[in-house]
């Protein structure tokens, strides 16, 4: 690979053209709902260009939004009018209709894995 070009320039690889070359695809979760049929994906925050998937959440003695990446293997979040604590153990609920969100199984933190549905006919 050559390190200057023609003109005698530095070459500075742009890292956008190099994902295109070799195929690296960036997966977006671009549908997401409550068991009642609303969005959890909203532009009150903005991952990459992305609307983030928001929930309204509630802890000991707080509560308020968090916004997660649709960017799958991104792990990014926004926490919104709430404070997070690590080991404070969050309700999750529908920030539309306040539906808490169906557990899917207990987690080894203590706290429950949520199930979130990619159709709004919510099957598991």
């Amino acid at each position: 690979m050559a390190i200057f070009d023609k003109k005698g320039m530095l070459i500075i690889p742009n890292p956008n053209e190099k994902a295109q070359i070799t195929g690296k695809r960036t997966l977006v979760i671009n549908e997401l709902y409550c068991p009642q049929g609303h969005s959890l994906l909203s532009s009150r925050a903005n991952f990459d260009g992305y609307a983030g998937i928001l929930f309204k959440v509630s802890g000991p003695g707080k509560q308020g939004f968090v916004a997660l990446s649709p960017i799958i293997g991104q792990s990014c979040r926004i926490a919104l009018e709430v404070e997070l604590v690590s080991g404070d153990l969050m309700d999750f609920r529908c920030p539309i209709c306040d539906t808490v969100l169906p557990v899917y199984a207990p987690c080894s933190c203590g706290g429950n894995l949520i199930a979130l549905f990619l159709t709004k006919e919510c099957h598991f």
